[in-house]
């Protein structure tokens, strides 16, 4: 089995559905002979097909070595140098967990927590689709440049005290006094991946001028203007893109790419790729179908009461990441724009709006649904495990529709006839979901139980996932929570009360103190200070910062929970070999959409 590879959020098919019948790229049908027995012992003209959710759009998003970091299709052309892998669990029965960082491509990895030091030494023998070799200096000019656009009110970029490489493969990061564990769980995200590089063929690329640039940069508006820039940038031909992955794309519209293996990549694999928006090609369900009925050999994961079947079969297996994201109502708090009512801001309003919806029911709308929402108390972590103190002090907002009223009364509200009024009118929520996978569905259910609780309601499905979370001025919408056990639980507290707050979040708030007393007296807490102090506390100081805003999560409910969503797939195991159950590679993608390790498994 070749380890040592990166994260593509995926369904693995195999074949090549709807592709051209003149194609000489032989489907994977079995074993690799192509005849569908599996009677082969693989070879370079194999490929499997790939699902991905959501359009490509080619131009913006693979074709940019900057601008594909945040697309799904960049795991597999632009490698990440850690994640955190945490756990899964295997046909609802056996779990492992593994709680540890995975550095698919770099030799070693080593957090020094007593020094402040992060350093990784990278793969020997590893080029370029262009045939230059992959430096430590490449990697520095991705960090440098992220220094620069992140670094606006990031307590972690402004604080790292020095990034510099260690002869041609090793990159030292000194952090200062910056917490370990809160920097290097912010550091090894999705977005930290090895693009672009510094030089092809002798010459420097574009992103040394973009550097140079941001260096000389006395603004923050000429940041953003750069930062747009870098984003928005995306002359470059297919065949001029240069990637260090397992593939490079050698073709792509906005629904299709086409992958062929790099040949320099440090773990080289087998196999042609060809990843297909399946939203485009009859949605989840079709390869959902495909792979129930052996027509491919995975899919992504079933509706629960196929997991019994499968149980059944031979050699079929299912992996879940339960409980990988909470799904939540989010309430604009930016009660200055037009349209969104003051009553938003008001945490009765919000705790009331929590005890309407019945978390079951709007987790039974969702089509993979395999786990509930355990803890409706609005903290997005394992609270019990990191916060132990204060769990016992945290409400739970289970279904409760006489305490509901209650507090919407106290919030102002009126119930006349049915109909819930606020300031003499009828309170009109309006919600907003991307037409993006299950949202749809899961968002219908959570307004139809406002809407039978009697609030007037909107619903709409017509913006696109950015459109909606980060910026908007209005109504109420759809957003996910990745869940903490493959996150620091900062990324949830820093996108809710944050510089960037993702639902507008005021500087201060007032909550009962101390924290645990809910009938303390109300004192006024300053979220933005406490997220930013985190990065340099450490021990008890720490813990009770974070319980402090735990606390204040749960009180203000800045995006209400409403269901769980569980990512994974299943496979047929007699056609590939998969990575040990035991194997942590089976828990380096955050949601575990699909299988991830790329290439991490083979033909046999």
């Amino acid at each position: 089995m070749i380890q040592g590879a990166g994260a593509v959020t995926s369904v693995f098919v195999a074949g090549c559905i709807g592709g051209d019948d003149d194609d000489e790229t032989t489907p994977v049908t079995g074993n690799g002979d192509g005849d569908g027995n599996g009677n082969g012992n693989g070879g370079s003209d194999l490929e499997f097909h790939t699902f991905l959710p959501g359009a490509m759009n080619p131009q913006e998003q693979i074709q940019n070595p900057w601008g594909s970091n945040h697309h799904a299709l960049a795991w597999a052309v632009h490698p990440q140098i850690a994640r955190w892998a945490t756990a899964a669990e295997f046909n609802t029965e056996e779990e492992h967990t593994y709680d540890q960082f995975v550095s698919p491509h770099t030799e070693s990895l080593d957090i020094d927590e007593e020094n402040g030091v992060v350093s990784f030494d990278l793969y020997d023998d590893w080029q370029w689709t262009s045939g230059d070799e992959v430096t430590a200096e490449d990697v520095l000019l991705h960090l440098r440049i992220s220094q620069h656009v992140e670094g606006i009110g990031s307590v972690l970029w402004n604080n790292i005290s020095d990034m510099y490489a260690d002869g041609e493969k090793t990159v030292v990061i000194e952090l200062g006094d910056v917490n370990v564990d809160y920097a290097t769980k912010q550091l090894f995200t999705e977005a930290l991946h090895i693009s672009p590089p510094r030089e092809v063929d002798g010459e420097e690329t574009v992103f040394v001028e973009y550097l140079e640039r941001l260096d000389d940069a006395s603004t923050e508006e000429e940041i953003n203007e750069i930062d747009t820039e870098l984003n928005d940038d995306h002359e470059w031909p297919i065949d001029e893109t240069v990637s260090c992955g397992a593939w490079e794309v050698v073709d792509a519209t906005e629904t299709v790419a086409v992958l062929e293996p790099n040949e320099g990549f440090h773990s080289p694999v087998e196999f042609s790729a060809r990843m297909e928006n399946f939203d485009a090609t009859g949605g989840r369900a079709q390869p959902i179908s495909a792979a129930l009925s052996q027509q491919i050999q995975a899919g992504p994961l079933p509706q629960p009461e196929h997991i019994e079947q499968i149980q059944q079969e031979d050699d079929m297996e299912v992996v879940i990441r339960t409980g990988t994201e909470v799904q939540g109502l989010a309430f604009n708090w930016n009660t200055d724009a037009d349209d969104v009512p003051d009553v938003y801001a008001d945490p009765r309003f919000r705790q009331g709006i929590a005890h309407v919806l019945n978390n079951e029911n709007i987790d039974r709308a969702h089509p993979t649904r395999t786990s509930g929402l355990d803890r409706a108390d609005g903290v997005f972590f394992n609270v019990e495990e990191q916060l132990p103190n204060i769990h016992d002090d945290l409400r739970t907002y289970e279904t409760d529709h006489e305490r509901a009223e209650e507090l919407l009364t106290e919030a102002g509200l009126s119930l006349e006839d049915g109909t819930w009024y606020y300031d003499g009118e009828p309170l009109l929520i309006e919600h907003i979901s991307p037409d993006f996978h299950h949202w749809p569905t899961t968002g219908q259910a959570t307004v139809g139980q406002l809407g039978e609780f009697g609030f007037e309601t909107e619903f709409r499905v017509d913006e696109s996932f950015s459109g909606i979370l980060w910026g908007r001025d209005d109504d109420t919408w759809n957003s996910l929570r990745t869940h903490t056990d493959a996150l620091s639980p900062i990324s949830y507290m820093d996108e809710m009360f944050g510089d960037n707050s993702m639902v507008h979040f005021p500087e201060t708030v007032e909550v009962p103190k101390p924290v645990g007393d809910w009938d303390g007296s109300m004192e006024e807490v300053n979220v933005r200070e406490a997220v930013d102090g985190l990065a340099q506390l450490t021990g008890d100081e720490y813990t009770e910062q974070m319980e402090e805003l735990a606390w204040v999560y749960n009180y203000t409910l800045p995006s209400i929970p409403t269901n769980v969503e569980n990512w994974g797939m299943m496979y047929w195991g007699n056609e590939w070999e998969w990575p040990a159950k035991d194997d942590p590679l089976w828990g380096i993608n955050y949601t575990n959409r699909s299988f991830m390790s790329i290439p991490a498994m083979s033909p046999r």
